[in-house]
């Protein structure tokens, strides 16, 4: 796994592995306002009264682009129930380079660009994938670090309980 040299300085004390983020800690889907690859702005407030699965992914990250096909199924299978899946590609070259990548893995969800300033708000990250589930109030409530077996059906089963 690559390290990320924009979020070295970033890193968070949570491990590699899943777990439910305390609500004691409150933490709040930080304010942001990111590129969408035509250019356009797209900010925390599109994602209001939704749930959002954040996913943090580079276009040369082999685990990023092996997800990419469940997230088209959640998206697909939970979006008109209130569902927003959003990739936040970091380290991943040119607009064009990652518009290119989106085209050949068939992406269907919003893609914008990250920044340090996004990874900081997030509380940072290890590497890729990294994976954060969002509550319709705009409350972190769990981080997925890395691929490991149980993780697709876990946040399928995270969504379900958030949408209900």
């Amino acid at each position: 796994m690559r390290l990320l040299p924009l979020a070295a300085a970033l890193l968070v004390a949570a491990s590699g592995s899943s777990g439910a983020i305390s609500p004691a800690a409150d933490p709040k889907l930080p304010s942001f306002s990111l590129s969408t690859l035509s250019g356009s702005a797209f900010s925390r407030d599109a994602l209001s009264d939704k749930v959002v699965l954040v996913d943090f992914w580079a276009t040369w990250c082999k685990p990023c682009l092996d997800e990419i096909p469940r997230w088209n199924a959640l998206q697909a299978r939970y979006g008109g129930r209130g569902l927003t899946v959003l990739g936040i590609t970091v380290e991943s070259g040119a607009p064009s380079e990652i518009k290119a990548s989106v085209e050949k893995h068939k992406i269907r969800y919003q893609i914008v660009i990250g920044d340090v300033d996004i990874v900081k708000g997030f509380g940072g990250i290890t590497g890729f994938p990294t994976t954060f589930l969002v509550d319709r109030h705009g409350f972190i409530r769990k981080k997925y670090a890395g691929q490991y077996p149980s993780k697709h059906a876990e946040i399928e089963r995270d969504i379900q309980t958030l949408l209900r």
